[in-house]
C-alpha cells in the first residue's frame, strides 16, 4: 500500500521538478520502512524507559484527540522510526532583503508555501546559498516533525523524543490537526489552527489529573502572547520603514545601515521591557546576531489569531468537536481568515 501511495505521489508530481520530489518521496520511503509497530518498540531493549513513557503518553495524546477533540481518526503515530539524524528535514525559508513578505515556492497538492524542506542539510544548505546569491535574506532550520497531511501513516520519530512532555502532547495534538484540516495554499492558516489545537487542546488533556502543569501551561500562553504582541508590533515598524518613500530612494548601503538600526533597537527593546517578564519560556533566539527578515518573518506565522479562534471556539459553546466541523468548512476557501473573522461572532 505504501508503495503504491508512493508510486501515485510520484505520478501526480511528475514534470514538477520530479529529481526534488524524487528525493523527498524517498525519504518517506525510508522512514515508513523503517518503522516497527509501538508494541514492538516498546520491548526494544535499546530504547531507554523515558523513551517509552513517551511512546505510551502519545497512544493516550492520539485516543484523547480522536474521542475527545475530534481529531480525524487515522493510524497515525501507532509505529515509531528510528533517524539517523538528530532532525528528519531540514527547512530554508526566504525574504526580500527589505520586505518581511515572505518568498513563497508552489507545490503540486498542497499550493503555496512559504518554506522548501530537504531530506538532508547539504541540500537545504545549497539552497540557502542560491537564496543568498539573489539577495535575500534566509533561514535554515532543521524540523523534528512534519505531517504529510494523510497521504501516509506518520510514525513517531526518535527526533521527537527530545521533547519535555507537555511540548510532545502539544506536537502530537498540533500535528495531528494538519490531518484532519487543511486549506490549499493558506500555510499561515493551517499553522495557526493547528497552534490553537495544539495549546488549547494540551490545556485539556491535562485540566483534570495535572491541575498543577495547568496552571505552568497558562503561565507558557501568557508569556507568548506578551512576546509575540511585542513582535508584532516591532515588525509593523519595520515594516513601515521598508515602505517608506523616503528609504526606498536610499543607496543600498544607507538602507542596510538603517534596517540594521531597527533590528538592534528591537534587540534592545526586548532586552529591556520583555525579557525580565518571561520565566517558563525562552525567547531568547530574538538576540541572534545574524538575525534578519527571515528569521522575522516566522515569528508570528505559528501564533497569529489565537483570540479569534478562542473567540469562534467559545461561540460553539467551548466544543472542540464543533470546533472542527465548524473550521472543515473552510477548506474550499479562498480566505479562510476572513470567514473565521466572521464566525467569531455566531451564537451559541
Amino acid at each position: 500500500m505504501v508503495f503504491i501511495k508512493l508510486s501515485l505521489f510520484l505520478f501526480l508530481l511528475s514534470g514538477c521538478g520530479l529529481t526534488y520530489y524524487t528525493k523527498i518521496a524517498f525519504h518517506q520511503m525510508s522512514i515508513l520502512w523503517k518503522a516497527e509497530e509501538i508494541e514492538d518498540a516498546l520491548q526494544d531493549p535499546n530504547l531507554s524507559q523515558k523513551e517509552k513513557e513517551k511512546l505510551k503518553l502519545i497512544q493516550e495524546v492520539r485516543k484523547f484527540g480522536f474521542e475527545k477533540l475530534g481529531l480525524k481518526s487515522s493510524d497515525n503515530y501507532t509505529s515509531y522510526s528510528k533517524l539517523d539524524d538528530k532532525y528528519v528535514s531540514y527547512v530554508v525559508n526566504a525574504n526580500p532583503l527589505f520586505d518581511l513578505k515572505p518568498y513563497k515556492w508552489w507545490y503540486p497538492i498542497v499550493g503555496d508555501l512559504s518554506y522548501k524542506g530537504f531530506p538532508q542539510k547539504q541540500q537545504a544548505e545549497e539552497l540557502e546559498q542560491e537564496m543568498i546569491k539573489k539577495s535575500l535574506d534566509v533561514n535554515l532550520r532543521g524540523v523534528t516533525a512534519y505531517s504529510t497531511l494523510g497521504w501516509f501513516n506518520d510514525p513517531v520519530l526518535s527526533s521527537m523524543m527530545n521533547y519535555p512532555e507537555v511540548s510532545l502532547v502539544n506536537l502530537i495534538l498540533h500535528e495531528s490537526t494538519h490531518a484532519t484540516i487543511y486549506i490549499k495554499s493558506n500555510a499561515e492558516f493551517n499553522e495557526q489552527l493547528a497552534t490553537f489545537v495544539g495549546n488549547k487542546g494540551t490545556e485539556i488533556f491535562y485540566q483534570d489529573a495535572r491541575p498543577e502543569l495547568v496552571a505552568k501551561i497558562k503561565a507558557a500562553r501568557d508569556e507568548r502572547k506578551l512576546f509575540y504582541t511585542f513582535i508584532a508590533d516591532e515588525k509593523k515598524k519595520l515594516q513601515k520603514l521598508y515602505d517608506d518613500e523616503n528609504f526606498q530612494k536610499l543607496p543600498l548601503a544607507e538602507k542596510l545601515e538603517k534596517k540594521k538600526e531597527k533590528i538592534l533597537s528591537l534587540q534592545s527593546s526586548y532586552r529591556t521591557r520583555i525579557r525580565k517578564k518571561i520565566k517558563v519560556l525562552n525567547f531568547d533566539d530574538i538576540l541572534r546576531s545574524d538575525l534578519n527578515n527571515a528569521h522575522l518573518a516566522l515569528y508570528g506565522t505559528y501564533t497569529a489569531n489565537q483570540e479569534l479562534f478562542e473567540q469562534v471556539y467559545l461561540a460553539l459553546g467551548s466544543d472542540f468537536k464543533k470546533l472542527l466541523n465548524h473550521l472543515k468548512s473552510y477548506e474550499d476557501s479562498k480566505d479562510p481568515l476572513k470567514k473565521l473573522k466572521s464566525s467569531s461572532k455566531i451564537e451559541k
